[in-house]
């Protein structure tokens, strides 16, 4: 129940779906469960009838990305900050931690209760209490684990925080000529 279906790569709707005669690759998946692929062949005139029992998924933490690497916090509202995403296949918790080049916490934040893959949360560059972190660079990094998994995964990239990094809006019309 719940599980999305997709057919040659399009989204589809459970039940009944008429289909053009030959081959299909059909995709089901659902949080929490590994996908089932399979193909089907549809022949003229038939019914074809396809069952796909779904296994829970062992935990896994994937595909960390930043939307910037180097990043100004005094830069106006979002300007100031970076967006952190990163995938989970399964139910979990985590944490997002920053560290110093020494080696230090400087930040940390719990990440509870994953219910889809695609997770994202945006760091300003302050530390814990709230203050503005000095220039330069910092190891963010992702731990998490399964509800059923005591194993914790961690994924870990470097963000760069940079005082002299100017990003400001543009207008809309900044880009047309004769303006």
């Amino acid at each position: 129940p719940g599980a999305s279906v997709y057919l040659n790569g399009g989204s589809i709707s459970t039940g009944v779906t008429e289909l053009q005669i030959g081959r299909h690759n059909l995709l089901v998946r659902s949080f929490g469960y590994e996908d089932w692929r399979g193909a089907i062949t549809i022949a003229e005139k038939q019914t074809t009838k396809v069952e796909a029992e779904l296994k829970e998924a062992v935990f896994t933490l994937s595909d960390l990305r930043v939307s910037r690497r180097i990043f100004n916090p005094g830069n106006p509202g979002k300007l100031g900050t970076t967006r952190v995403n990163f995938d989970v296949n399964s139910w979990g918790n985590g944490e997002f931690v920053v560290s110093q080049a020494g080696g230090g916490i400087v930040y940390s934040r719990p990440l509870t209760g994953f219910t889809t893959w695609e997770q994202s949360l945006e760091w300003d560059g302050r530390d814990s209490v709230g203050r503005v972190l000095p220039d330069g660079e910092y190891t963010a990094r992702i731990e998490a684990s399964g509800l059923k998994e005591q194993e914790m995964k961690s994924l870990m990239t470097t963000l760069t925080i940079d005082s002299t990094a100017v990003i400001s809006y543009r207008s809309v019309l900044s880009g047309v000529s004769g303006l």
